[in-house]
């Protein structure tokens, strides 16, 4: 366990090495559920580096947004499994990312402010009762697909046999021959990945389509031709809000509890600070809500033209849902400057939970997680918090892992046809195996009088 007196400094040894492989296994199996990783990261970082909590959730939000990167990048270049759109949903990211950023601006703060004990044991909270529900989930896509696998079996058989029957009634092989080419030309790794997606993931509305030549089928045409390629104007504007909460972090200053440690020459904790504080979360919660009040039109006027909603997309056919969304991706950012987790955990989880594909919840965690941890990066640069030798060899070592999931893991789940359900376990077994070691971490931290830190508020405000 580390103090404050801790070394900051990258010392090449065995502890160091160890940290280092286990981060690059860890970093591949977060790719592949969908999370940072961050939750393991942080106790790995703390019980085997020897960094305290003070360092070490600053050098995991740095190694989550190196994960995200490549992540976010071969998502945008991947198809939906069952339509002919992108994989990722930016319908979904306008709602949530937005809340995401407004949560890290309070998350770094009262990591500041909190004892290290006390964000021990919220953490542990949090990732075991996640880890429990998705747990339960991965079991149910697994007894689901193993049973589209047994149907899928049985039909091939039938198949086979009606081929070989045909076969014997025209007095040759040609017929089976022929029966086994068509076989084979529909099998593989990807056809049996689209065909366990289709059987998993049927059209949840089909709606009769309007007449060829009325308005209603133009709309439609235009939305479905709209939605084959990455929606720009989406990522642009979330480019932009990012941007904006980027000039109020800098504007409000970093570390030193003096004016002249903000370019605006505002005292931290006065009424100009708190302004500044508080404009960001105004921001981002009002543009995820209005998001969502955009998606529920949206989804109206699809409903209206006939529109047919794939069974994971997400649809706001009320608006009843949307503060529990924006609130809930604003706890995902708060966890993310708190507890160094990139957020991923919480948005994860709910994304599945609310009916979203695995295939296609996994890409949003991974987009919304690269705003999130890069916003809360730069807050934890401006407090003079980060360890520029530990970011930045240990967030190699995550780029290099979530490169190695999506080429060599992601495409072994796809061959043995359990990729959904693997992902979700995946995600579940990253959280219980977080929620042991920060356990661990906390006992370490009693022992040694951990517990009698209190509330920092001098590091916050310098007085």
């Amino acid at each position: 366990m580390g103090s404050e007196a801790d070394n900051t400094s990258l010392d090449w040894d065995a502890t160091i090495a160890i940290a280092s492989v286990a981060c690059f296994f860890v970093s591949i199996l977060a790719n592949a559920g969908g999370v940072g990783g961050g939750g393991v990261f942080v106790p790995l970082l703390m019980l085997v580096v020897g960094l305290s909590g003070k360092w070490a959730i600053p050098v995991s939000n740095c190694m989550i947004l190196a994960g995200a990167i490549p992540a976010t990048f071969f998502n945008l270049m991947k198809r939906h499994p069952t339509r002919d759109r992108p994989l990722l949903d930016t319908n979904a990211a306008l709602l949530l990312i937005p809340a995401t950023l407004a949560g890290t601006t309070p998350g770094v703060m009262l990591n500041v402010l909190f004892p290290e004990w006390l964000v021990s044991a919220m953490l542990i909270c949090l990732l075991t009762y996640t880890s429990t529900q998705t747990f339960q989930k991965g079991k149910r896509e697994w007894r689901k697909e193993g049973e589209i696998k047994r149907k899928k079996r049985m039909e091939e058989e039938t198949n086979s046999a009606a081929f070989v029957g045909i076969g014997d009634i025209g007095g040759g092989g040609g017929g089976g021959g022929g029966g086994g080419s068509k076989s084979k030309s529909s099998s593989g790794p990807d056809a049996a990945e689209r065909g366990a997606a289709s059987s998993a993931s049927p059209s949840s509305t089909a709606p009769a389509p309007p007449s060829p030549d009325s308005p209603d089928a133009v709309k439609l045409a235009q939305i479905i031709e709209k939605e084959k390629r990455v929606d720009v104007k989406i990522v642009a504007a979330l480019f932009l809000l990012w941007c904006l909460m980027f000039v109020l972090a800098f504007l409000r200053g970093g570390k030193g509890a003096a004016a002249d440690a903000s370019p605006a020459n505002v005292t931290p904790c006065v009424n100009e600070y708190w302004a500044l504080v508080a404009a960001p979360i105004a921001l981002g919660l009002c543009a995820s809500y209005l998001a969502g009040l955009y998606l529920h039109a949206d989804c109206a006027e699809r409903l209206r033209v006939g529109y047919a909603y794939d069974a994971g997309d997400l649809r706001m056919e009320t608006t009843d849902g949307i503060a529990k969304w924006t609130l809930w991706a604003f706890g995902a950012g708060m966890g993310s400057g708190l507890l160094g987790i990139g957020g991923g955990m919480i948005l994860g989880p709910l994304l599945l939970d609310l009916g979203m594909s695995p295939k296609v919840s996994a890409p949003i965690t991974h987009f919304a997680v690269l705003f999130t941890s890069s916003m809360s990066v730069i807050q934890f640069a401006l407090l003079g918090q980060l360890l520029p030798a530990h970011a930045g060899w240990f967030s190699c070592l995550t780029l290099i892992g979530s490169v190695m999931s999506d080429k060599v893991l992601k495409r072994e789940m796809a061959k043995r046809g359990y990729g959904a359900s693997i992902i979700v376990l995946c995600l579940a077994g990253i959280m219980s195996l977080s929620a042991a070691t920060v356990f661990v971490e906390l006992i370490i931290s009693a022992e040694d009088g951990g517990l009698n830190e209190g509330f920092s508020r001098e590091s916050l405000c310098g007085t």
